[in-house]
């Protein structure tokens, strides 16, 4: 199953001293009996394996820091823990899909901790490939500024609340499709009324003008 998979797989991720982790899985209930849960080992194994060769290129080879955020966006204050800290940025590596979910939840840590220091560093995101042409892939966000990560950080809080009472128009798998698709096709990201121009175009082609 998804979830069981995805625990063995963290468990396989975080083992770098080499230990054999199959009798404690086994043990955890975590594998079905016989030979067909020491196959299954192996293949999450195997699906861990180049998660972790990726991960020791990009990752610094130390123990990461846990910065204690608390910022405050216009209306909205924001504080926690913000894990997986390095004197270069953040860096995180995780057994399961590089999903857009799971980059946007990435991306709301990485402008936390953007907003908290009066200089940023780029996060960097470890993981399986969504496109399944590899066997392991990294995304990198870039530093932001104060200033821009508190802007956003307070729309994004805005948003939050709308969704709380309305069903709101775009979710993170078409989102992130829409602005790959943008990207490829030269449009300026950073245009602000970008959203709103591919909007109205794509109204126009549904009604045929």
């Amino acid at each position: 199953q998804g979830l069981e998979q995805y625990l063995l797989g963290v468990r396989a991720l975080e083992n770098e001293g080499g230990r054999n982790l199959y009798p404690l899985a086994r043990a955890a209930g975590n594998l079905p009996f016989g030979t067909k849960g020491k196959l299954e080992w192996e293949r999450v194994q195997a699906l861990a394996e180049p998660v972790k060769d990726l991960a020791r290129t990009v990752i610094p080879d130390q123990v990461p820091d846990s910065l204690e955020a608390r910022v405050n966006a216009g209306p909205f204050s924001i504080s926690g823990p913000v894990d997986n800290v390095f004197s270069s940025g953040r860096a995180v590596k995780d057994f399961g899909t590089i999903t857009p979910a799971r980059l946007l939840t990435q991306w709301i840590f990485h402008l936390v901790y953007s907003a908290a220091q009066d200089t940023s560093g780029t996060t960097v995101i470890v993981g399986r490939d969504p496109e399944k042409k590899k066997p392991a892939v990294s995304f990198e966000f870039k530093p932001v500024n104060k200033g821009k990560a508190l802007i956003m950080i307070e729309e994004i809080a805005r948003y939050f609340y709308l969704g709380q009472s309305r069903v709101l128009t775009f979710f993170c798998t078409p989102c992130f499709n829409m602005v790959q698709d943008l990207s490829k096709r030269g449009f300026d990201l950073d245009d602000a009324s970008l959203i709103e121009k591919t909007h109205h175009q794509e109204k126009i082609k549904t009604i045929g003008i």
